[in-house]
């Protein structure tokens, strides 16, 4: 019966999905859990590697079941964190890789698992991965927690520098595996002062990021603008490897063939210890003529013989054109005003009072003003005088303590109003076709 639990226990609570198959496989080389006990263990995946060699650091921790059912809050695992190494990106929370049933109980092995990339030859110690967890004191929801904290023991690396007899054909080449280098250019070939994208792809495992570019040397014929590198990392068994591709926009001067140039790319494969060189071999492509272009330039716009003639009567006739769009409005026009109520008219207002509107001035605008206006207005300064006398006659009629006092009009001062008027009427009839004018000048022009 113990037996079949054990087994329920490990099918049940396993979820590694998220691990790598490297990592997967430094499980069992954890201790296991002692009776009741909180462990924590870090472990590199190898005590030695070379520089620039994936190497996986796990940080596992045993826990009780029956003491994390107890927690209010998850427990906390903090991995340790190193220089001098790339890491690559991996999951950031630890997950649950195991259980076990020990002794009657059960324990869960959380897992951090981070993939590293020693940059420089020495030995590396990791920090130790601190465990943090608070254990309430009762069973009371408002009971104190005992706070703990658990860290394991430093790790140990030990990274070997490529040998010095191998330094030399390396180069500035990257620790690697399985390269391949390769051309990518248009199928149909290029065109003479035409530009086009060809790629130098190289395939393998290891650190994609930091693959150097390679020595290129470009033929004379043509013209180079490098592009920004891009490259598509996987994960196959947990290796980092993808494709890093190098672009270049070619220009070529002339039409013919352009061999792309066999390119060496030596690199240290840390499987063997060896320096390997990966090839790219010579590509000629096809350069054809360009293709014809259109014209771009802009033509003269030049007028056709009869269209100044035909333009004529639309720029000086348009009044003309504009009335005879309106007469089939009008009758409908006289119809509502035919209808339109008759409407009281108002009383004309007294003639110094309409003196004093057609002259702009105020209504009690001193005599003298108005006949310095009507003076201004071409009225000759006899009349401008008597009309100033008979304003001031009103005036005293009106305001004086003798209102009975005569103020006849003069006879010349229906005259005067009418002329008045028909200066108001001629400059608002002005105002109202000056836009028209002007538009007609400019369409002209």
């Amino acid at each position: 019966m113990t037996n079949l639990l054990a087994l329920l226990v490990t099918l049940v609570a396993q979820d590694t999905t998220g691990l790598s198959p490297r990592a997967l496989a430094m499980l069992d080389r954890f201790p296991p859990p002692r009776r009741g006990e909180v462990t924590l263990t870090t472990q590199f995946s190898t005590s030695t590697a070379w520089v620039g060699e994936q190497v996986e650091l796990v940080t596992a921790a045993w826990f009780p079941r029956e003491l994390r059912d107890r927690l209010r809050r998850p427990p906390t695992l903090r991995a340790p964190t190193i220089g001098g190494l790339w890491s690559a990106p991996t999951r950031g929370t630890p997950m649950l890789a195991a259980s076990r049933f020990v002794d009657g109980q059960i324990y869960d092995l959380f897992v951090a698992h981070q993939i590293l990339f020693p940059l420089a030859a020495g030995t590396i110690n990791s920090p130790p991965a601190v465990l943090s967890y608070a254990v309430p004191t009762s069973v009371s929801f408002f009971a104190p927690e005992e706070r703990t904290e658990l860290s394991s023991r430093s790790a140990t690396l030990i990274v070997r520098p490529v040998p010095d007899d191998r330094r030399l054909a390396l180069g500035n080449g990257p620790t690697a595996r399985g390269l391949r280098l390769a051309w990518r250019a248009p199928p149909e070939g290029l065109r003479r002062e035409t530009p086009a994208r060809v790629e130098l792809v190289i395939t393998g495992a290891g650190n994609v990021t930091l693959w150097p570019e390679p020595q290129i040397d470009w033929p004379s014929s043509v013209r180079i603008y490098q592009e920004p590198a891009d490259q598509a990392v996987n994960r196959p068994n947990g290796l980092i490897a993808g494709e890093k591709r190098f672009r270049f926009t070619v220009v070529p001067d002339s039409a013919g063939v352009i061999p792309l140039p066999a390119i060496s790319y030596p690199y240290f494969d840390p499987g063997t210890g060896r320096v390997v060189t990966a090839r790219a071999e010579l590509l000629s492509l096809a350069v054809r003529p360009p293709t014809a272009r259109r014209d771009r330039r802009l033509l003269p716009v030049e007028p056709e013989p009869g269209a100044a003639v035909i333009a004529a009567p639309v720029r000086r006739g348009w009044p003309v054109m504009l009335l005879l769009a309106l007469l089939p409005f009008v009758p409908q026009l006289r119809r509502r005003l035919r209808r339109a109520p008759i409407t009281q008219r108002a009383p004309a207002p007294p003639p110094e009072v309409e003196l004093r509107l057609l002259l702009g001035a105020p209504e009690d605008a001193a005599p003298q003003r108005v006949a310095r206006a009507l003076r201004h207005r071409g009225v000759p300064a006899a009349e401008a005088r008597e009309v100033a006398v008979w304003l001031g006659q009103r005036d005293r009629a009106r305001y004086g303590p003798d209102q009975a006092a005569d103020s006849t009009p003069p006879a010349r001062i229906s005259v005067i109003l009418a002329r008045l008027r028909r200066a108001v009427r001629g400059v608002a009839t002005l105002l109202l076709l000056l836009p028209a004018v002007l538009g007609a000048q400019t369409a002209e022009a």
